[in-house]
């Protein structure tokens, strides 16, 4: 008898335990989600003159041997439907954050469905929806740098903020609207403010033709900054923009048009215009040979238009893999004559090294 008692007595603080063990399975918190890393590196190997090659004392030497991006790519899935995004870049003169946002999914986050929508909520800085060739990274850019156009336009080469942002995708487009500071990127202490440091911006893409054919508009309307922390008006602008972007099958051939306008106020005055088009095609297998054309116009003071144009070739060692070598070659020209490929002054020729991983 007292031998089946201590049996019991075993068993039952065995079958206690298995069922502590159990709970403490049932509660235990769920293993915190992957984070997903990816990114890019590009070198840049830089010559150029500072004038014309034909004033005498002036040579095409080399200018520069630099780390142009090195940018690397955070992601985090806490939840279905909701995405934590961060990305930070180390350039040759600064290290800085450049997207850091969250995004919701409103199908699965506020309405409790279990497949992704089309209605998308995007809260932190991020780039702002605006045109075509901004909205690119830099390796999907056709040549090596970002429109010079934009930038003179906008006044200022960085196109990141922080706001809100809704997306809507769907089958027919994608429309983005967003409400930012302003102020560029990092600027993190200053809040919202509805008379002083709040911008506006929208951008509607429309595919066609099984999606060879991309066409688009985008309006922004603020006092954008022309270096983070400073807005560039003390009267808020209006910009306007249109573009589309023609491809054919893969590894063939993509052509991609861009115009836009900077006004005053009351509309009364455009200030800036710019236009820049970029066409690319596959001679073989690992190499595509492209060309650029873009011109910027300072419609209150036409000596400071600017103009480049030109053209590279881009270079796959291993077809498909991560490594691209570009060599670039540009000419600049300025005033009156920027638009015209005869009154080219200065030259740039650029040798790009760029790793994905």
């Amino acid at each position: 008898m007292k031998t089946k008692k201590i049996l019991g007595a075993l068993g039952l603080a065995a079958a206690l335990a298995a069922g502590n063990a159990w709970a403490a399975m049932e509660i235990a918190p769920p293993p915190p989600p992957p984070i997903k890393i990816g990114g890019f590196l590009q070198s840049w190997l830089v010559a150029g003159n500072a004038a014309p090659s034909t004033v005498v004392g002036k040579q095409y030497k080399l200018s520069a041997d630099l780390l142009r991006h090195f940018r690397v790519r955070f992601q985090a899935d806490p939840i279905p439907g909701v995405q934590v995004i961060m990305i930070p870049e180390l350039t040759a003169g600064a290290f800085t954050l450049l997207d850091g946002y969250a995004t919701l999914d409103t199908n699965q986050v506020f309405l409790g469905e279990s497949t992704p929508g089309e209605l998308t909520l995007t809260v932190g800085q991020f780039k702002t929806p605006f045109g075509l060739n901004r909205m690119y990274t830099p390796p999907q850019l056709t040549g090596v740098e970002y429109s010079h156009a934009t930038g003179r336009v906008f006044g200022s080469t960085s196109f990141w903020d922080a706001g809100l942002m809704a997306t809507y995708k769907g089958k027919l487009f994608r429309f983005d609207a967003a409400t930012v500071k302003g102020l560029g990127p990092n600027q993190f202490a200053g809040p919202f403010n509805l008379s002083t440091n709040q911008d506006y911006c929208a951008r509607l893409e429309i595919p066609l033709m099984d999606g060879q054919l991309n066409v688009g508009g985008s309006y922004y309307y603020g006092k954008h900054f022309t270096t983070p922390g400073a807005q560039g008006f003390t009267i808020p602008r209006h910009w306007f923009g249109a573009f589309f972007k023609l491809k054919g099958l893969p590894k063939t051939y993509e052509v991609e048009a861009e115009i836009l306008s900077r006004n005053v106020e009351d509309l009364s005055v455009g200030e800036m215009f710019g236009v820049s088009a970029m066409a690319s095609f596959w001679l073989t297998g690992s190499l595509q040979p492209f060309l650029i054309y873009e011109y910027a116009e300072n419609r209150l003071t036409w000596t400071a238009a600017t103009g480049r144009m030109g053209g590279g070739i881009h270079w796959f060692p291993v077809m498909g893999g991560p490594v691209r070598l570009t060599l670039e070659m540009v000419g600049e020209s300025f005033g009156l004559h920027a638009a015209s490929p005869s009154w080219l002054s200065n030259g740039k020729t650029v040798l790009q090294t760029q790793v994905v991983f």
